[in-house]
C-alpha cells in the first residue's frame, strides 16, 4: 500500500490488528521518593478511508474535532476589501509555525508565507487552515491494497478558520 503522505506527515506509524483499538499509556513519575506507574486506557474507533482520500479524511476529521482559532480574514465594509492588504492576526499564526508543522489548505487559498510545509487540497473548505505536527502520530489498518482505516488524535492539531 502506498502511504507517502503518511510517511511524510506522521513520525509515529503504528500499524494494528482491530477496529476499535485500545491504546494504553504509562505515565511514570516519582512521587515522595518513589517511582509510581499509572495507566490509562483508551479505546478509539478508526475511520475508514483509501490512498485518494487520505488527505481530505485527515483534514475532515481534524476540522470537527480540534481546537479553533477563528480570525476576522474577510472585511465586511467595502473600504477594508480596497485597501486592507494584510491580516496581522493570520500572519502572526504563521509566524509562529516551524518545520516540524504543515498546513492542509484549500487549493484555492492565496499562497501563505511560512516556515512550514504547506499542502493544497481541492476537497477542503476553503476558509479552513489545518495545522498538524509531524511528531504526531496515526494508527493504521490495512484492509485491502487501497482500503484502510486510521486514527489521529485531534489534539494533535489545530484549525484557522476565516471568517
Amino acid at each position: 500500500m502506498n502511504f507517502e503522505f503518511i510517511y511524510e506527515y506522521f513520525s509515529d506509524i503504528l500499524f494494528v490488528d482491530n477496529n476499535p483499538h485500545t491504546i494504553i499509556t504509562y505515565q511514570v513519575f516519582k512521587e515522595n521518593g518513589e517511582v509510581k506507574k499509572v495507566s490509562h486506557r483508551e479505546q478509539v474507533s478508526l475511520i475508514s478511508s483509501n490512498r485518494e482520500n487520505i488527505k481530505r479524511d485527515v483534514s475532515l476529521l481534524v476540522s470537527n474535532n480540534s481546537e479553533k482559532i477563528e480570525i476576522e480574514f474577510f472585511p465586511k465594509n467595502i473600504f477594508k476589501k480596497i485597501f486592507k492588504r494584510k491580516n496581522k492576526q493570520l500572519e502572526l499564526e504563521l509566524s509562529k509555525l516551524s518545520e516540524n508543522e504543515y498546513l492542509l489548505v484549500n487549493s484555492n487559498t492565496p499562497t501563505l508565507k511560512t516556515n512550514c510545509k504547506v499542502e493544497y487540497l481541492n476537497n477542503i473548505d476553503n476558509n479552513t487552515i489545518v495545522i498538524g505536527k509531524k511528531n504526531s502520530s496515526i494508527f493504521i489498518r490495512t484492509i485491502d491494497d487501497s482500503n484502510f482505516e486510521f486514527y489521529i488524535n485531534p489534539k494533535d492539531f489545530k484549525v484557522i478558520k476565516l471568517l
